[in-house]
């Protein structure tokens, strides 16, 4: 991954946070299970979640929602969400989660940023940050 100056200074102020980071796999990196060129990153604030990264490294997750169906809040709407598959190995239950703005996504795998999606963070204060963004 190319993780340059942009990507350390928007870590450095929204991670842990509503912050996720596009960025290009370079040759040789390691995008298993996927052959995406791309990957996203988040660091959420979360104690349950940072608990599992400090304990076990990076995890490779989804969010605990098909794409286009409602969110899910606790371990009983994710299975309920998903009780007519076999994709679940297990639930962790980290107790309810607070809804709200789905996070900001940011694209740093060209020179040019691109804003994929705007939550809590907004375009101008990303743009404090990093400069210029499509």
């Amino acid at each position: 991954y190319r993780v340059d100056d942009r990507v350390r200074r928007l870590a450095a102020r929204w991670w842990p946070g509503p912050l996720t980071i596009v960025l290009r796999v370079e040759d040789g990196g390691d995008a298993t299970p996927s052959l995406a060129v791309t990957q996203a990153f988040r660091v959420p604030d979360h104690r349950v979640a940072l608990s599992l990264i400090e304990r076990s490294g990076p995890l490779a997750t989804s969010s605990a929602n098909r794409s286009g169906e409602p969110e899910t809040y606790d371990a009983d709407d994710v299975l309920v969400a998903f009780a007519d598959d076999d994709l679940l190995d297990a639930v962790v239950d980290g107790g309810r989660v607070p809804g709200g703005v789905a996070s900001t996504v940011v694209d740093l795998s060209e020179t040019q940023p691109r804003l994929v999606r705007e939550g809590p963070i907004t375009l101008e204060q990303l743009m404090e940050i990093i400069g210029r963004i499509d």
